[in-house]
């Protein structure tokens, strides 16, 4: 077993719990993207190379997540702000990588999907199928250099229980143990039913698509900011934006 391969696992995995991280931008930066697609493509071939990129994920998945639903229980408000400043950081990403053409209409799209969701006021809860259904969104974005999965489970309000689910494992505490793994099998679908679609949509229609992607990240930038619980810390808001814009910008 390469070692090398599970330390760049667990570098994919502490990146994809963080909202406004690429956890693909990162695979690309560490070099194992074409790999990753190419193993999803023919797992067969590059089963060994999977196991292990796929439990240095889940190592630095489970580690990460204790500290992060932690601090989001104690310190919510700073640790918004510090996501903010993550997604504008991918934001300038995407405008500086991935879109070739501004379009108002398409972006317009990503936007007022967001704001739909948000004033409708619509709560998907915790359940197995809104944890699977957001798994498998989660999952086709996660490949998408630019893009941060774990931004999806922030916006259906998902991303906080999820932390917890995940953090109870590494207390040996299954009570939610069959929500997490229904939530992986959400992701792992996600990842193998949309890989080739969204390599096909990349190529012929990525600027369309990725105006919708701009315009989700810029509305969840304003429906995201705390309306309350402001204290002391929060003037630590600021330092974290800008500390995030610039995390995200690297791994950008």
């Amino acid at each position: 077993m390469k070692m090398r391969n599970i330390l760049k696992g667990m570098i994919i995995g502490v990146a994809n719990i963080i909202p406004g991280v690429s956890g693909a931008s990162l695979m690309v930066a560490i070099g194992v993207y074409e790999k990753v697609l190419d193993s999803i493509k023919h797992p067969k071939k590059n089963i060994m190379f999977l196991i292990q990129l796929g439990l240095g994920a889940a190592i630095g998945f489970l580690l990460f997540s204790n500290l992060m639903s932690w601090l989001l229980i104690e310190y919510k408000v700073i640790i918004m702000f510090l996501i903010i400043g993550l997604i504008i950081g991918g934001t300038k990403g995407v405008v500086e990588n991935d879109i070739s053409k501004f379009n108002i209409f398409y972006f317009l799209i990503g936007i007022a999907s967001i704001f739909i969701q948000a004033l409708s006021g619509v709560d998907v809860g915790v359940s197995w199928l809104s944890l699977f259904l957001v798994g498998f969104l989660a999952g086709a974005t996660m490949i998408i250099p630019g893009i941060s999965g774990s931004l999806l489970l922030v916006l259906f309000s998902l991303y906080q229980p999820v932390l917890g689910y995940v953090s109870e494992l590494s207390r040996f505490d299954f009570t939610h143990v069959w929500l997490i793994i229904v939530f992986g099998i959400g992701i792992g679908v996600g990842v193998v039913a949309t890989t080739e679609a969204l390599r096909r949509i990349m190529k012929s229609h990525k600027n369309q698509f990725m105006n919708i992607i701009l315009g989700l990240l810029v509305g969840s930038i304003i429906v995201l900011v705390p309306t309350e619980g402001y204290n002391w810390w929060s003037l630590l808001s600021i330092p974290l934006i800008i500390g995030g814009f610039s995390l995200a910008s690297l791994s950008n």
